[in-house]
């Protein structure tokens, strides 16, 4: 019973999102049904965006993908019981991969769409 409700809580994550842009979606076809197109075209423009930074963050930094440096932060952790400065080193470093990362891939969106 609980691993379906953990199944459907993550099924569920964000529903906001999803109702506010089927809100937002069905106003515009009642104000401008001609711009549902354009609004289309665009979702499909940032989306492709999207993906040119995540992949161009893991061919420009192939050796310090974030979930590599989290699983070795974890390697680190389970051998001792007390944090030290390895381990803090670790979580500093996947941190600081994940922020390259976002940082990355919001310029190539940031781009992207000034382009347009």
């Amino acid at each position: 019973m609980l691993s379906k409700l953990n199944k459907l809580s993550k099924s569920l994550r964000m529903w906001q999102w999803v109702s506010l842009g089927i809100i937002f979606s069905t106003t515009l076809y009642f104000v401008a049904p001609q711009q549902l197109g354009l609004l289309l075209l665009k979702a499909t423009y940032i989306t492709i965006a999207i993906a040119i930074g995540y992949w161009a963050d893991r061919i420009i930094f192939y050796y310090a993908r974030p979930h590599k440096m989290e699983a070795e932060a974890w390697r680190e952790v389970i051998g001792h019981t007390v944090k030290d400065e390895r381990i803090e080193s670790a979580y500093r470093a996947y941190s600081l991969a994940m922020l390259r990362r976002a940082i990355v891939v919001g310029a190539v969106v940031l781009a992207f769409c000034l382009g347009l």
